[in-house]
């Protein structure tokens, strides 16, 4: 986990976030609405018109083969604006780590906020093949517990730490030639993951966890835990999060 800073353009809220406070402030500030946004945002014909969230892009703003600049900061170097793959337009990040390096956004920005909602598109053509716990997301709540969403041994892992309780998923994480939709819901005492529109298995955990409220960041990319950490290389695109749930974008 890191700190937060300042950034650039991509992704660009209408209003800026609320500083302070649990839960923010009018019910709409800090949000983006796609379809109002200004310079500097998503483009216009893109999988974030109509969205209303803290924070949404597309990266068709972004540099190819740069990396990427916003309203987040970055945790290593391991992640750049590519046109090799895409889910919608011609950009995508392209997230790479070697020897267990952390390659994650961080943004703190767009918070705090007590119910968070999200939505990614990845892309995996070969998973990370571990039996070490990695995480392509995690959110950080006022009592300073990291809940996180990842895999561990070829499947979905979901944990909160402290006190590190990790919850093993038989849901296969995925991998191969096509584009996943990965949502997720982290409020009160529901820690919910779903793959494709679909919860996956032993998710939502209700009660599991009870501290999640208050959250103050969130990173989203890949970092891995444990000794001998392999190689990953995906890609994700079409990443929205705020306070209400956001569907996956349409093909």
């Amino acid at each position: 986990m890191g700190s937060g800073g300042s950034g650039g353009s991509g992704g660009r809220p209408v209003d800026a976030a609320p500083a302070g406070g649990s839960g923010g402030g009018p019910a709409d500030a800090g949000r983006l609405d796609a379809t109002a946004a200004g310079d500097g945002s998503p483009s216009a014909a893109n999988t974030c018109a109509g969205v209303t969230a803290r924070f949404c892009d597309d990266w068709e703003s972004q540099t190819a083969g740069a990396a990427p600049r916003g309203m987040f900061t970055l945790m290593g170097t391991g992640i750049t604006v590519d046109t090799a793959q895409k889910f919608s337009g011609t950009k995508s990040l392209h997230v790479r780590s070697t020897g267990g390096a952390t390659a994650m956004l961080n943004f703190t920005q767009q918070f705090p906020f007590n119910n968070e909602f999200g939505r990614l598109m990845i892309f995996v053509p070969t998973k990370p093949n571990s039996n070490n716990h990695f995480d392509i997301l995690q959110s950080v709540s006022a009592t300073n517990a990291a809940w996180e969403a990842g895999g561990q041994f070829g499947n979905f892992e979901l944990v909160v730490d402290p006190p590190d309780n990790g919850l093993d998923s038989n849901t296969p994480f995925p991998q191969g030639n096509a584009w996943h939709c990965i949502q997720w819901n982290f409020q009160g005492n529901i820690h919910g993951t779903k793959l494709d529109g679909v919860f996956v298995n032993m998710s939502p955990a209700v009660g599991r966890w009870t501290n999640g409220t208050g959250w103050r960041n969130l990173t989203v990319g890949f970092q891995i835990f444990g000794t001998n950490p392999p190689a990953a290389d995906f890609w994700i695109d079409d990443l929205a999060f705020g306070e209400q749930e956001i569907p996956c974008p349409a093909q």
